[in-house]
């Protein structure tokens, strides 16, 4: 006879996993009821587990959900659940792997704005629920020395996300947030779209960066310094000047960015 907690860990793992194997142990060991089957027992538990976990999905991807309907989004949550077992303690990163999930399997594969709606539902639960931390300020950028400014390097604050959208999500996630505008057409971008999502004041950001934008944070935010950040926006398509790069990094600072390294 098992003990209580060899049959717990077996339910666990029958109604997480849904296994024939620990499934079938388990009804060997449950004793039966008058009205209901062992099986129909289970099943109660298993389908309720399933369900809590595609409410959470369906949370974590609000947007998506809309975007494809019920039915749709039902499909996609099941798929999801039986790809990706919920494998953390904490359901706040149940959600993880959807966008690559939505990139991968068939038939979501072949909508690709959806994987990307995906990607920016997640950064931004990612950026709300992000470490603190002390942004670099405006007034310690104008107190820094003119001569010091090229050698500046900074840490991307805990917050901050990019995504490169291969569609116009961006447009799509913006219109699906009001609910009378009807979203506008996929297709599929000629060049990604690069996006920001950060938190500022308590609530998550989301914009479009122009490609020299991008380019610039991207280079900063690896290592390097303003000097090199500078001179990237200054080349390659879309590039600005000086000027335009200077205005660009005292934007960032503005909107709590950027971390001093």
């Amino acid at each position: 006879m098992p003990s209580l907690a060899e049959l717990q860990n077996l339910m666990q793992t029958a109604i997480i996993g849904y296994d024939a194997v620990p499934r079938t142990q388990l009804l060997r060991e449950l004793k039966s009821a008058q009205r209901t089957s062992k099986d129909e027992m289970l099943d109660v538990y298993f389908n309720a587990y399933r369900s809590r976990l595609s409410e959470i999905l369906e949370d974590d991807l609000e947007i998506v959900a809309r975007y494809l309907g019920e039915e749709l989004f039902g499909h996609v949550a099941a798929g999801y659940l039986d790809t990706h077992p919920s494998d953390v303690r904490n359901a706040r990163y149940f959600s993880r792997h959807a966008a690559q999930f939505l990139a991968e399997t068939e038939p979501f594969s072949r909508w690709p704005q959806v994987a990307d709606l995906a990607a920016i539902e997640l950064a931004l639960g990612e950026a709300f629920d992000a470490a603190e931390a002390t942004p670099f300020n405006l007034a310690e950028l104008v107190a820094t020395p003119a001569d010091a400014w090229e050698r500046l390097h900074f840490r991307p604050h805990p917050s901050l996300r990019r995504i490169d959208a291969k569609t116009n999500a961006f447009a799509i996630w913006t219109a699906m947030r009001i609910d009378e505008t009807e979203p506008p057409t996929p297709r599929i971008l000629d060049t990604h779209e690069p996006l920001l999502v950060w938190r500022e004041d308590a609530t998550s950001r989301l914009r479009a960066l122009d490609p020299a934008e991008a380019r610039g944070l991207d280079t900063l935010c690896a290592g390097h310094c303003v000097a090199e950040a500078a001179a990237v926006m200054e080349a390659g398509p879309n590039r600005v000047d000086a000027d335009g790069a200077v205005a660009y990094l005292a934007s960032w600072v503005a909107a709590g960015l950027l971390i001093a390294a």
